[in-house]
């Protein structure tokens, strides 16, 4: 069983641990933590939380997960931007690590 942590609560370190290497490998926002935390941090500049919408597994095959899902982005002048996506995951050696959390690049290593 994966387990998907959202967060909103500025952890960067737990939310690029989630991420697979080769996507940190093709993603240059993801290339180390660092980056990473810079990128996230230029997000949050706009908006102050994500509220979760829906969450729905569209697949698992014990290898590979698709999981659909629907936020709002709350932004800090009040009002809320609508945003659906697919989180790909893959269970590699060190467990299930996202590797299309974001963006058009996919880890198809």
């Amino acid at each position: 069983m994966y387990q998907l942590v959202i967060k909103s609560n500025k952890d960067y370190t737990t939310q690029y641990a989630q991420i697979s290497d080769g996507f940190k490998d093709i993603d240059p926002n993801a290339k180390d933590l660092e980056t990473f935390q810079k990128y996230s941090i230029k997000f949050f500049d706009q908006a102050k939380d994500i509220e979760i919408v829906k969450i729905e597994e569209k697949l698992n095959d014990g290898k590979t997960a698709s999981v659909d899902y629907t936020i709002n982005i709350l932004l800090k002048d009040g009002t809320k931007k609508p945003f659906s996506s697919t989180y790909t995951l893959k269970l590699r050696e060190k467990g299930w690590k996202l590797i299309h959390p974001y963006g058009d690049n996919i880890d198809n290593s």
